[in-house]
């Protein structure tokens, strides 16, 4: 495969001139694409939080029970 070499330009600065305004008008949609997306993922992850927090909010809080011995349910005991 041979590559042309007037592609790469080597040794020389482009200037503003050789950005044509399509590839100008094309950078400025994906970064507003870009921009899009992620307001999107942060109000997504902001309506979790509030899902969450109220679901956290919502398991009830264990009742002690006055029937059992205080120690039981305190130790785990494990053996193999």
């Amino acid at each position: 495969m041979r590559v042309n070499p007037d592609i790469f330009q080597l040794g020389k600065k482009m200037g503003i001139s050789g950005i044509s305004s399509t590839s100008v008008t094309s950078a400025s949609s994906a970064q507003m694409g870009d921009a899009v997306s992620i307001s999107v993922a942060r109000k997504a992850v902001a309506i979790e939080q509030q899902m969450m927090e109220q679901l956290i909010s919502s398991i009830p809080q264990p009742i002690p029970s006055t029937t059992q011995p205080p120690n039981l349910g305190q130790n785990i005991n494990i053996s193999v």
